[in-house]
């Protein structure tokens, strides 16, 4: 209500978080091959805190889909690649 945004507006905006979420998915292997997956796991762990507070305090619609895009980027893919890397990890040492 603070945005005064109708459904629509919202809709789209809402629609950053899936977009995040693919550029990520191009991105994180690259990221986890070039920095490993502990690295690529704690930095996405401390933008995804950091991001969840900005959606929150975002005082724009563009801020707020900003922040949606990189709250995307942060908990879907990030988090995922760096897990399943982490798992082959341990599995491939033993």
């Amino acid at each position: 209500q603070k945005l005064n945004m109708s459904e629509i507006v919202l809709g789209s905006i809402l629609f950053a978080i899936p977009l995040g979420s693919i550029v990520s998915s191009l991105l994180a292997p690259w990221f986890i091959d070039r920095y490993g997956s502990r690295r690529v796991l704690i930095q996405a762990a401390i933008v995804y805190g950091t991001v969840l507070v900005a959606v929150g305090m975002a005082p724009s619609l563009f801020l707020l889909s900003l922040a949606l895009f990189v709250f995307g980027m942060a908990r879907m893919s990030c988090f995922s690649q760096s897990i399943k890397g982490q798992i082959l990890e341990s599995v491939e040492s033993g």
